[in-house]
């Protein structure tokens, strides 16, 4: 004699339907975190200097600088640090550029 015989309730079809769906809603979460990880890992920021020193000079392109983040206030200040000649000066004209890039994965065989 069997004592251990499976019974079927009916709401054993629902909780199988619900465990299924909180399965999916759990992967298409986790998804949604590695694209987001994978979009603020693979992006970066271009900083770009223009500047002179003196009265009346003409702004120079100095050069761009790869940056993880890029706001205006990063990226002159960047400039500066890094053209200090040109664009450190309290006289003259800093222009700086924030420009937002997306680095490409290079996949080599």
């Amino acid at each position: 004699m069997n004592l251990f015989i499976k019974v079927k309730d009916k709401y054993s079809p629902f909780i199988d339907s619900f465990h299924h769906k909180m399965f999916r809603r759990r992967l298409l979460f986790f998804l949604l975190i590695l694209f987001i990880l994978f979009t603020i890992i693979n992006s970066k920021s271009e900083c770009s200097c223009s500047c002179c020193k003196g009265n009346g000079c003409i702004k120079r392109h100095q050069g761009s600088i790869s940056m993880p983040t890029c706001s205006a206030k990063t990226c002159k200040h960047t400039c500066k640090l890094r053209y200090p000649g040109q664009c450190g000066a309290s006289l003259g004209t800093l222009s700086a550029t924030c420009t937002k890039t997306k680095n490409l994965i290079d996949h080599h065989l």
